[in-house]
């Protein structure tokens, strides 16, 4: 009885409903062997595009055949599931010629082999030719498809971390278990105070799992979330830039303060014995960081590498910082007086937002026109194709920060005053807080509330962030009348609000 292998294959799970599966394949083939009398000594099965070249059970079938060279008939249902790149029809060309093998294409009613008329071999190449023209085809097509797609602000890939795939409505939904972990993620790496592997061990101290079977993410897998814009709400795909349909993790912000934290030339250095104050506070004489280290096994002392600055002791630093946190605390008698100020001022938020929609939109519509000019000045030879790239993407880049800008506006709610009125809560009670916490907490707060630390003359200086510049400014203002407290926060919008009753 002559011996035969069996090939089958499916490259679509749209193949397997429309009756090709690989079962059905088998059992086509096994039929055919019984009336053939064919004895089958292997089956070789794949669920893999053919347009791939190097299919593992493919090439498994190559070199079952070089060594079990009694076998000399392979069976498979039709040209398109053993060949669709001519790589493949190089190689079973190769087997017919160099070992006289045979191949039963079982619904075609065709056998390749040595003696095969010449009509027929030329058919077979032709049927090939026209399974490559298909993939081919079939590519172009996806590849349009996801263009348009991406158009109309649906991100036609796989969805980052963070999100999944909804493929019965065609939409990306957030992923409750991964999203917290992308926002924590963003908002400690903006601090300022981690690098990306420590980023991923406080991560897991703080109970955030990057995935059940990992609870610890590699710092690899951590840069990549911190660098994807796709998490404010936008995406680019291809030459396609778009505000997407998918639901954001951050703010727009957020994610430029963590990209000027990746880029900082000053990064931190982390030792092995961490001291609460190292990589907190630079020296203004040098830029470098200030480091710790123990003297006598019970001092605590810092100093910056050539630094003409003194040696400070750790209490010093503690002292200090502690007082520049008792700076931003707001008087209980000026609290009732500003809060009123922020609910107030809020009213006149909502017709500035909507004169910002309307100049963004605008802006946005230029962009788009000049997008469409540079492309038909392209098109007609006067701009070559590096300028146009190279303008295109500058004009993209643009318009991605206008749209994250919209986007954010648009979103924006009563929310706003609530975080302001917890901003101020923050400062009535941030010195009590930070009195109550322990050293390496104490320089988390500073982290947070400061976009720069330094040591000048021995003395500690912080430059604060504006919400807790401002408030600083506020605190200051212990003799200060309400109508100058309601000026200074009505300033911040630009106008100034109705005037506050006596009474408050």
């Amino acid at each position: 009885m002559n011996q035969a292998v069996i090939y089958a294959r499916v490259s679509t799970k749209e193949q397997q409903k429309e009756g090709f599966s690989i079962p059905s394949q088998i059992k086509l083939l096994k039929d055919y062997a019984e009336k053939k009398c064919l004895t089958i000594t292997k089956e070789f099965t794949e669920s893999e595009t053919a347009k791939k070249i190097g299919r593992k059970e493919f090439n498994g079938l190559i070199d079952y055949l070089k060594t079990n060279k009694q076998v000399k008939i392979i069976l498979v249902e039709k040209t398109d599931r053993l060949t669709r790149n001519f790589n493949d029809y190089v190689l079973i060309d190769q087997l017919i010629n160099d070992l006289d093998i045979e191949v039963h294409l079982v619904k075609e009613g065709e056998v390749l082999s040595k003696q095969a008329k010449s009509h027929t071999k030329l058919i077979h190449s032709i049927k090939v030719a026209l399974a490559k023209n298909f993939i081919d085809n079939l590519s172009e097509e996806t590849a349009k498809g996801m263009i348009e797609k991406a158009s109309q602000g649906h991100y036609p890939s796989k969805a980052p971390y963070g999100y999944r795939n909804i493929p019965q409505k065609k939409t990306i939904e957030l992923n409750e278990s991964q999203a917290p972990y992308v926002k924590k993620a963003f908002e400690l790496y903006s601090t300022g105070y981690y690098s990306l592997k420590t980023l991923a061990t406080e991560l897991l101290e703080q109970r955030f799992v990057f995935r059940p079977s990992q609870p610890k993410a590699r710092h690899t897998e951590i840069y990549r979330i911190l660098t994807n814009k796709f998490y404010t709400g936008y995406f680019t795909f291809k030459d396609i830039s778009r505000i997407g349909h998918h639901p954001p993790i951050i703010s727009f912000d957020l994610f430029k303060n963590v990209q000027s934290q990746l880029k900082r030339h000053n990064k931190p250095r982390y030792t092995t014995h961490k001291f609460a104050y190292s990589n907190l506070i630079v020296c203004h004489h040098t830029g470098k960081s200030l480091t710790g280290e123990e003297k006598k096994g019970k001092y605590i002392y810092y100093k910056a590498p050539n630094s003409p600055e003194k040696h400070l002791r750790e209490e010093v630093i503690q002292e200090q910082l502690t007082e520049i946190v008792k700076g931003i605390v707001i008087p209980e008698n000026l609290y009732s007086w500003i809060s009123n100020a922020i609910k107030e001022a809020n009213g006149l938020r909502d017709v500035q937002v909507a004169e910002d929609i309307g100049n963004l939109t605008s802006e946005i519509k230029r962009i788009n026109t000049k997008l469409s000019t540079l492309y038909d000045d392209k098109l007609e030879g006067v701009i070559d194709e590096k300028f146009y790239k190279n303008k295109a993407r500058e004009l993209r880049d643009k318009q991605y920060e206008l749209e994250a800008r919209l986007s954010n506006l648009t979103r924006v709610s009563f929310e706003n005053v609530e975080m302001a009125i917890q901003l101020l809560d923050f400062a009535k009670d941030a010195y009590k807080f930070f009195s109550s916490i322990e050293k390496f907490e104490q320089a988390k707060f500073i982290k947070t509330i400061s976009s720069n630390c330094f040591v000048k003359d021995g003395q500690v200086h912080l430059e604060l962030k504006k919400p807790f510049l401002l408030l600083s400014k506020y605190a200051k203002m212990k003799d200060g009348t309400p109508n100058e407290i309601r000026t200074r926060v009505a300033s911040v919008k630009g106008k100034c609000p109705r005037p506050l009753d006596d009474g408050g």
